[in-house]
């Protein structure tokens, strides 16, 4: 929606422009005329500053304090929107009913620090850091002692980009946090936090380096007890450990929701996996250490008992590691190889639950791609948006296919730093939709001239909306705009410098 009337009354002239993004945040770009506060009084509860202009956003928030209600600002504006603040500043010298707060692009290095005490005078609370670089400990004890205290009333916390390592001897019981979203250094920081969180209804924690060496954690006889606890989505980039994570999933009476995407140092029995099938909604994508083909198929029948009748999973291999989740897939990334065509399941027919995956980016990461790989992809994931390859050959079988499509598919992302153009002319072939094609700088320069050359690619090139060069290097690929604007015409060039990501 947007509105942008002008009135012109005799000598008065107001404009004011609003625009309700599709985030639903509303985004000042012009004066606010009081003539209309009546009219927009709604909309000015819900403010986004983050884009606007200096001179705007002096001129409109003192006007809308004591309406706003939420609020969301570039954190580089955060000196500018508020003073800085001393030991009796409040909220409501802020905005008089502000309740919740969003601070994007927070940099780690920045003067933030002051704030927290502030901060924690809110209901909700969103901060998005940006630059991952190395943060010191003695920050990390100042915004953990901060924020989970007991004097904090913030009931709602979303922090990404900060990855937390939890000191016992600098927190506090906060009673008031009931939904958090927070990555921790190890396992260890997790039930430590845990601990000190008795009212959490919420909880989404990403586990960064799986178990510290120096774990010196009593799991055994010191776990939380979440007794308000409904939703729980916890992962892990590397190794953790399932029997000590156990007992805290057991101990959450209220628990109605779990998902775990964990990498384990252990396989997980299906005795051990069926105290968990109580809980309504359970998803769980566990990988774990390669297993012998014999002892394989021994574990699949385990899971074919009465009481995972109701409750289908599937297995299959993945690179180094033994893969075992629910059906259906309820992760939007799925990382595949051509391993997976070998899957095994305790249904005897996975299709069934086609149409229920939520599946819709893939990356595939073999270096030759197989016509089986790309045929299962096709028929079990048909919200699939999204292919993200490695391959530099495709197998005899798939170049053969003229006739085989995949429809659904709009985003090709081709991660090699060089392709033959047979591969490259095959690949767009199979991507009748595609719009946008993401691709390293040398391999598009390449294949350019062959591109325009090539008739039957023409319809292909012209329909393609948007080009995305990854790790662009200004120094070498200066005319890269026009290349691209030559053989793809009506696509809108986008350039991420080495280093970045899309």
């Amino acid at each position: 929606m947007e509105i942008c009337p002008a009135l012109r009354n005799g000598n008065e002239h107001s404009v004011f422009v609003l625009k309700i993004m599709s985030d639903t945040y509303l985004r000042l770009e012009s004066f606010l005329n009081y003539r209309f506060d009546a009219f927009i009084y709604p909309y000015k509860c819900i403010i986004d500053l983050s884009r606007t202009a200096a001179y705007i956003r002096n001129s409109v928030l003192p006007q809308i304090h004591d309406t706003v209600e939420e609020l969301k600002f570039d954190g580089r504006q955060l000196s500018h929107i508020i003073p800085s603040p001393t030991i009796t500043t409040t909220v409501r010298d802020i905005c008089r009913n502000l309740t919740s707060l969003s601070v994007i692009n927070v940099e780690k290095n920045s003067h933030y620090l002051p704030y927290l005490t502030l901060f924690k005078q809110l209901i909700v609370l969103k901060l998005y850091f940006i630059n991952q670089a190395y943060i010191s400990k003695k920050k990390l004890d100042i915004i953990s002692s901060t924020i989970f205290s007991s004097n904090s009333i913030v009931e709602t916390l979303f922090i990404e980009g900060l990855t937390f390592c939890i000191d016992k001897r600098k927190i506090t019981p906060c009673h008031s946090l009931k939904h958090l979203t927070i990555d921790v250094l190890y396992q260890d920081d997790m039930f430590i936090l845990l601990s000190q969180l008795p009212s959490v209804e919420y909880l989404k924690i990403f586990i960064r380096d799986g178990t510290a060496a120096d774990d010196y954690y009593d799991y055994e006889n010191t776990y939380p007890i979440l007794l308000h606890l409904k939703e729980f989505i916890l992962s892990s980039k590397h190794t953790i450990c399932y029997d000590q994570i156990e007992p805290l999933l057991l101990h959450c009476p209220s628990l109605n929701n779990l998902s775990l995407n964990l990498n384990l140092d252990q396989y997980v029995s299906a005795k051990k996996l069926e105290k968990l099938i109580k809980i309504p909604k359970l998803d769980f994508h566990l990988r774990m250490p390669e297993m012998s083909a014999k002892k394989i198929d021994k574990y699949v029948n385990t899971f074919k008992t009465p009481a995972w009748l109701n409750h289908p999973v599937i297995f299959y291999s993945f690179l180094i590691n033994f893969c075992l989740r629910s059906l259906p897939f309820k992760e939007h990334y799925l990382h595949v190889s051509n391993q997976i065509i070998e899957y095994l399941s305790n249904i005897s027919d996975i299709l069934l639950y086609k149409e229920q995956h939520k599946t819709k980016i893939i990356w595939l990461h073999d270096m030759l791609l197989k016509y089986e790989l790309i045929q299962f992809i096709k028929i079990n994931f048909p919200k699939l948006r999204e292919l993200s390859l490695m391959a530099c050959h495709f197998d005899e079988s798939l170049m053969d296919d003229i006739n085989f499509k995949m429809e659904s598919v709009r985003h090709v992302f081709m991660r090699r730093y060089n392709l033959d153009f047979k591969y490259f002319k095959k690949l767009l072939l199979m991507m009748p939709n595609i719009k946008e094609l993401r691709a390293k700088s040398g391999v598009l320069l390449s294949a350019a001239d062959q591109f325009i050359e090539d008739q039957e690619l023409r319809p292909i090139c012209e329909q393609i909306e948007k080009i995305i060069i990854d790790e662009y290097k200004e120094a070498l690929d200066r005319n890269i705009d026009n290349e691209m604007k030559r053989v793809f015409p009506n696509a809108f060039v986008d350039k991420t410098k080495t280093g970045q990501s899309h």
